[in-house]
């Protein structure tokens, strides 16, 4: 499940390194609609099916995603990059993530820290709905000469494999914020306590 997925690129990624359904979320109506093309040419070219939809974070999520009996379809992966722009998107971000990620799943964020108290709040919220953080600093893994020339095994598990798109993502998304003097750039993985 990626969300804040804009045209869905790491969604439609997920389908061909091995996830066995991929559901894309976006709050812009235009970004869901492109992520939902982009599902369906995947879908045809052989990978997983995937669906894309233009909803916010926080309940509406969990009411839109159920499996085909109706009951609430939840994720052992949920990927999401740079979502929280604003101190009020992390309240619904954990209710969302709470409510879909089983018990034994994973929610990978890449993250900039641009806002301290953004930053502190993603943490305090996540204790409290029970989670634990394992965070990487993405500043070594993806500066430029590092970048260019590092050989690494390939990444097996699909976690392992979406660990690596975020990391490659925010490099090329993001080639200035590397600086040594740019905001924290981190790769954080939570997992239920």
């Amino acid at each position: 499940m990626e969300l804040g997925c804009g045209v869905g690129m790491l969604a439609s990624v997920l389908t061909h390194l091995g996830a066995l359904r991929v559901l894309a979320f976006d709050h812009n109506k235009v970004c869901a609609r492109l992520a939902g093309a982009n599902c369906a040419l995947n879908a045809v070219l052989g990978s997983a099916p995937g669906s894309a939809h233009a909803l916010a974070y926080g309940p509406s999520i969990a009411a839109a995603v159920q499996d085909s009996q109706g009951s609430p379809a939840y994720a052992d992966l949920i990927v999401g990059s740079e979502l929280l722009y604003m101190g009020e998107l992390v309240e619904p971000l954990w209710e969302t993530v709470s409510q879909l990620l089983r018990p034994q799943g994973r929610f990978i964020l890449a993250h900039i820290d641009r806002v301290e108290s953004v930053t502190e709040k993603l943490f305090a919220v996540g204790r409290r709905h029970k989670f634990s953080v394992e965070s990487q600093d993405l500043r070594a893994l993806v500066a430029p000469k590092q970048h260019a020339c590092a050989k690494s095994a390939q990444p097996q598990s699909l976690e392992e494999r979406a660990k690596a798109l975020l990391q490659k993502r925010i490099s090329v998304d993001n080639p200035t914020r590397v600086e040594p003097k740019g905001p924290d750039i981190k790769l954080l993985t939570f997992f239920r306590n």
